[in-house]
């Protein structure tokens, strides 16, 4: 381990689940010489980094761990001129993508690209999780279904709809689903928070670990297939929130200690 460990949080302030991070963290770091750099999205632009083929360094030291709250919708450069923030914004995303990748890194959560340029929304879950081997929810694609059960579930939204109708539904072509959600759980270091996790749980949560998506909620339907995913999620008890907090704080000292 170098001295001087560098651990980066982007986070808003309202991130109950970053918070708790950097709480839990800053009693294991300091024993340890390392330090917490927090910093909002909305003023990413301004954090200095150093970013080439060989190496990414933030204020100055090389981070060991990035936990990313950020999210495809949000502003990452308020400090910028208006016109110019789309640029700036797929400038600063891009370099921190590339950063997230980095073998060096522990990253919370590192997305791939396809699912973080599809905007985190289920459909590009859905696709990701299929190629993978994951069971995920059966859909009707195209033309309206003659099912009647079945209800639209727009690409960039979970709210589901009413099938429209047969013109519309094969000129948008739309997802359609009898699926009903049934059950949610959260998956934290590829283990899932469930008494009798389900093979579908665990082969999800170990596919998400596997390429850097640490924290996740999973919604299954009643066959025990993944209805999508969200990777900001919020938290039934404070007791979970704790306990997830510390399973990533956990996970972050132990890459640590092992540089």
């Amino acid at each position: 381990m170098a001295a001087g460990e560098l651990v980066v949080i982007v986070a808003p302030p309202s991130d109950a689940f970053a918070a708790a991070v950097v709480h839990c963290l800053r009693g294991k770091l300091a024993r340890v010489m390392a330090r917490v750099i927090v910093c909002e999205p909305k003023n990413l632009v301004e954090l200095p980094i150093v970013l080439d083929s060989r190496r990414f360094e933030v204020d100055g030291a090389a981070p060991c761990a990035i936990v990313w709250r950020v999210t495809p919708p949000m502003l990452l450069s308020v400090g910028i001129s208006a016109e110019d923030q789309a640029f700036a914004d797929a400038e600063v995303v891009a370099a921190w993508l590339w950063a997230l990748n980095l073998p060096a890194i522990y990253s919370v959560n590192r997305y791939p690209a396809s699912v973080w340029y599809g905007g985190l929304h289920w459909s590009a879950w859905h696709t990701w999780l299929r190629a993978r081997g994951v069971y995920v929810t059966a859909l009707h694609l195209g033309d309206a279904s003659a099912n009647r059960k079945q209800r639209w579930i727009p690409f960039h939204s979970h709210i589901a709809s009413p099938v429209p109708d047969a013109t519309a539904a094969a000129a948008l072509g739309i997802a359609a689903s009898a699926a009903e959600p049934a059950l949610s759980v959260l998956a934290v270091a590829g283990d899932v928070l469930h008494p009798t996790p389900s093979p579908t749980m665990q082969a999800a949560a170990a596919a998400l670990n596997a390429s850097g998506v640490v924290l996740a909620r999973l919604t299954l339907d009643c066959d025990d297939r993944v209805l999508w995913v969200d990777t900001t999620p919020g938290f039934d008890t404070d007791e979970q929130l704790s306990r997830v907090a510390h399973r990533v704080a956990d996970e972050i000292h132990a890459h640590l200690l092992a540089r």
